[in-house]
């Protein structure tokens, strides 16, 4: 445990090293998701950055419900205008 611990802490000493030489980085990873937000009024997630990884399922059913039903509810609202 004290391994994990010890190796955490190095990498999050390197991450913020790192921040501290190029603060470009951390402005941009924090400001261009918020700017996307804000750009587009709907935001459509149908890959697998919604669900947790497991190696012992196979979840590409649930990727194509999800974006089925995106893109079900994508029409639905450009049918109506409010796209």
């Amino acid at each position: 445990m004290s391994h994990a611990i010890s190796d955490a802490l190095v990498v999050t000493k390197r991450q913020w090293l790192q921040l501290i030489r190029v603060p470009e980085v951390l402005i941009f990873s924090t400001i261009q998701p918020v700017m996307f937000v804000l750009l587009f009024r709907y935001v459509f997630v149908t890959d697998g950055a919604c669900m947790t990884s497991a190696a012992c399922v196979n979840p590409s059913l649930t990727y194509m419900a999800l974006t089925a039903r995106a893109v079900d509810y994508a029409v639905k609202q450009l049918k109506n205008n409010n796209l």
